[in-house]
């Protein structure tokens, strides 16, 4: 856990608020970062707050074993089939009173799924493929399909992204189109139901475009 946070910023005597200023990451996520209330915060959050704070990563925690921190998202995306197959993801993400959204799909490290990369990937080596569920996105995309990731473009309004969120350990993506972006938040929408969302971009692990689709059915 980052309970050290907390005795560092205090020694350098730099409140809550002034770090969240100089690391653009919400006073309440560093809140619970020094509480551990949240054990594993997203990478680049830490990167951010270590470069506030003018410290190595590893001096945040204070426990010495941090290999269960997420490093980057290559940790949950490591193909194991060579450069010609992507991972698959396509375990679905039950919605629960902390996680109700519709749509979500969990992206695991280690063994998984592989599918052929195509063509239009070939520049990319971070990119997935996800398989759709639920009816959320319909008519654009419906359960079935396989919507193909790339984790390194920079999103755009319009086009249809995967809100990373981190949720109890694991990596969660739903799928939706961005209407409004700006630095601080993304807004997204669920195509049938025309429902929004807003997202403070402090508050996820990132935000991935839909690059492609192959239609399918489940």
């Amino acid at each position: 856990m980052y309970t050290k946070i907390a005795t560092i910023r205090r020694d350098m005597r730099i409140s809550q608020m002034e770090l969240a200023k100089l690391s653009n990451v919400s006073q309440s996520q560093i809140s619970k970062m020094e509480k551990g209330t949240i054990a594993s915060p997203a990478h680049d959050k830490l990167v951010r707050i270590a470069e506030a704070l003018g410290r190595p990563i590893t001096e945040l925690v204070d426990k010495p074993d941090v290999s269960d921190v997420t490093t980057s998202f290559r940790a949950f995306n490591q193909s194991t089939s060579g450069a010609v197959f992507i991972p698959l993801h396509s375990e679905r993400q039950p919605m629960i009173s902390n996680f109700a959204h519709e749509g979500g799909i969990v992206l695991r490290g280690g063994s998984q799924t592989q599918i052929r990369k195509p063509s239009f990937l070939d520049y990319s080596d971070d990119a997935y493929a996800v398989l759709v569920h639920g009816d959320c996105m319909q008519p654009r995309y419906f359960g079935g399909d396989t919507l193909f990731v790339d984790p390194t473009a920079a999103p755009r309004v319009g086009d249809d992204v995967a809100v990373m969120i981190q949720l109890e350990g694991k990596l969660i993506g739903i799928f939706r189109e961005c209407v409004k972006l700006t630095e601080a938040s993304i807004t997204v929408v669920e195509l049938k139901s025309g429902k929004q969302s807003t997202f403070q971009r402090s508050d996820l692990f990132g935000v991935h475009v839909v690059v492609g689709s192959a239609r399918g059915r489940l």
